[in-house]
């Protein structure tokens, strides 16, 4: 095992009363409850009274103590003065729809609402508070979703996750809210309850609290269908199928590992174990049952910050409760008649699962993506006085202590990253796991296209390959095309914003032009270790193997590596011209040199360190005696990196930031 000691950083903490944010709601006929933290639930007044009542679910907004920001009735969402703002275009959603709106921020500012109704597109509006306006209105995100929809966090902490379900199939849709705003490619996955067109896709779909199972109801299949949900990448991944006898409707986790799903008809409640499903002993899996009178319709089920869980019981003045009894067992019961002349019918807010559950310990997270330099930062419960970290890979293994840390990922993969935090009295760990993808080249998506003059202005910009986006807009456009490459038909700017499987964001501006006149081709020759060009021209760039080498800008070129090379010329108008290829097959590899980096132990068993005391350390590639690219590594740009090299015994190479080398030997 090899350890670092990891730089502390101020870093903001999440509050961990993020529970408050549950404690209004408005559903139905118009009714507004707030659960206070004294125990008791207010009935509120004012509620906007719409033509019809909202027979299913809304979607709500609070702020950190509780206090109703927004709320959406037909389709509309009210601020907190119970006004409507958007008289002029539809927000999705609908009167009857069973989870017809989410409302979300990541910042209390920006707000991101969904509407899903049966038959209906999935509908997204983007509103801006501080400017008192709309920046999207109405766009549709998909064609034909159901009526359910679901929000988490994303296992970050700082983003979250919406994800729907078509009408036309068993597609789930997961898209990303970021600080950049909503990515509206979204994470494809075939894993939810196969819809035929004419099923309205009527019923529920909840995350688990800690965001790792996802499950929809489906009314018109009598199933209940259980996923998997990788909190990272947005993945879904089916694992088993409940039948549930009718028409199930409501469903809500408790503590992560069971859940209870109501039906509309009759009117019952079961609780199931997932532990116990998911070896697929389904049969056993259901522990107890609620059965209501036979004159109730049970609908939706939400926890709440009471504690409780609450059923919605259709055209009924109060709603079932479910409260915890001695061990682990439930009760139903009715709260008072508590609407007066209003009535309940089948839905609750579209609150954020996550909000519901607030761990001993947990750990948030912001990543560079150039560098794949990560802080980290423990939220805990316990009052906790000391914290350890592990990041791990196989039998690669890095430690560190304080309650932020700071960790460069060496290399690619997908690492396992540990946080233990203590009180002297208790210990509490909690795991994630993070892949990490190789970086693109900063602000580097694509080569400019220079055309000679009179020629074919119809072609097409490739786009860079594997990833999970690509977006293209000419400058000066406002909007933005959803393809891998992009076909032009003039010249102009054309910017490329390019996301990954792992939501890192890279954007570059591409040129296409017209030249009037090419620069000289260079010609190049080789002088021992060194290629070299005697032609002039206004900038150079050298390739190995069809890729720039990083700062190798300059008439000649130090060999260190086996490959093709090309040289590159522009002259004044930057217009370019490639030199014909030449073959290097043989190099002395006593050329190399030492800078101002010191690596050691020299000779080691694979593990070395590279320190400096002046030039700030941004990559290390690893070469082998032949001259072949064995391992990059990336870094922030400190003056210690390790890297680790799973490799036989031998002599390799060791190329810094790009310039610097080294001789390296593994015993």
């Amino acid at each position: 095992m090899k350890s670092t000691i990891l730089a502390i950083l101020l870093f903001p903490t999440i509050a961990i009363g993020q529970i408050d944010r549950t404690r209004t709601w408005v559903f139905g006929q118009s009714i507004g409850l707030k659960f206070t933290k004294t125990g008791s639930i207010d009935t509120l007044t004012g509620i906007y009274k719409p033509p019809f009542p909202q027979y299913e679910g809304t979607g709500v907004y609070n702020d950190t103590n509780g206090n109703l920001s927004y709320y959406t009735l037909n389709g509309k969402l009210i601020q907190s003065d119970h006004n409507p703002l958007n008289n002029d275009f539809s927000m999705g959603g609908g009167s009857s729809a069973s989870q017809a709106n989410i409302i979300t921020s990541l910042n209390d500012s920006i707000f991101h609402i969904f509407g899903s109704s049966s038959g209906y597109n999935y509908i997204y509006s983007c509103f801006d508070r501080k400017a008192g306006a709309f920046r999207t209105l109405g766009k549709s995100l998909i064609y034909r979703a159901s009526e359910a929809q679901a929000l988490v966090n994303h296992q970050n902490g700082k983003w979250q996750w919406v994800v729907c379900h078509s009408r036309l199939g068993d597609t789930l849709y997961s898209f990303l809210i970021t600080e950049n705003g909503l990515e509206t490619c979204p994470v494809i996955s075939h894993a939810g309850p196969f819809y035929q067109d004419w099923y309205p896709g009527q019923g529920c779909m909840k995350f688990s609290s800690d965001g790792r199972y996802l499950a929809v109801t489906s009314v018109d299949e009598e199933k209940v269908t259980f996923c998997s949900f990788n909190n990272q990448n947005g993945e879904i991944v089916p694992l088993f199928v409940l039948n549930v006898i009718g028409f199930p409707y409501g469903l809500e986790f408790i503590a992560n590992n069971k859940v209870f799903v109501s039906t509309l008809r009759p009117g019952k409640i079961w609780e199931y174990d997932i532990s116990v499903m998911e070896l697929m002993n389904v049969s056993k899996s259901a522990r107890k049952l609620f059965d209501t009178s036979a004159n109730d319709c049970v609908s939706q089920i939400q926890n709440s910050p009471d504690g409780n869980l609450y059923v919605a019981l259709w055209e009924q003045s109060r709603l079932g409760k479910l409260s915890k009894g001695k061990n682990t067992d439930y009760n139903f019961s009715y709260t008072p008649y508590l609407f007066g002349n209003k009535k309940c019918y089948a839905g609750f807010p579209s609150f954020n699962a996550s909000y519901f559950h607030t761990p001993a310990l947990n750990f948030n997270y912001t990543r560079n993506c150039k560098t794949n330099t990560f802080k980290f930062n423990a939220i805990d419960t316990i009052k906790a006085n000391s914290w350890q970290w592990q990041f791990s890979k196989g039998n690669k293994k890095y430690t560190g202590t304080g309650k932020q840390a700071n960790f460069t990922f060496p290399d690619t993969g997908m690492w396992q990253v540990r946080c233990m935090a203590g009180n002297g009295s208790r210990i509490d760990t909690v795991v994630k796991f993070i892949e990490i993808l190789k970086p693109l080249k900063p602000d580097y998506l694509g080569e400019d296209i220079l055309l000679p003059k009179g020629a074919n202005l119809n072609g097409s910009i490739t786009g860079p390959e594997k990833m999970h986006c690509l977006h293209w807009q000419k400058l000066g456009d406002t909007s933005e095309i959803k393809i891998k490459d992009y076909k032009f038909s003039n010249t102009g700017s054309f910017i490329c914003r390019a996301t990954n499987a792992v939501f890192c964001t890279y954007t570059d501006t591409i040129r296409v032009r017209v030249c009037d006149s090419f620069a000289r081709v260079a010609v190049i020759e080789r002088k021992g270790d060194s290629l070299f060009t005697k032609t002039w021209a206004y900038k150079y760039q050298w390739y190995v193997n069809d890729t720039a080498i990083l700062n190798a800008i300059t008439p000649a070129l130090k060999l260190y590596q086996k490959g093709i090379y090309k040289l590159r010329t522009w002259n004044g108008a930057e217009c370019d011209s490639i030199s014909v290829a030449i073959e290097v097959t043989i190099l002395n590899i006593h050329n190399t040199f030492s800078g101002t980096f010191r690596i050691f132990p020299n000779p080691s068993t694979g593990d070395f360190q590279i320190t400096s005391s002046q030039i700030p350390i941004f990559r290390a590639d690893i070469y082998t005696a032949e001259g072949s690219k064995l391992q990059e590594n990336l870094f922030s740009g400190t003056k210690q990196a390790f890297i680790s090299l799973p490799a036989t015994q031998g002599l390799y190479l060791v190329q810094v930031n790009g310039a610097y080398w080294e001789k390296i030997w593994v015993l």
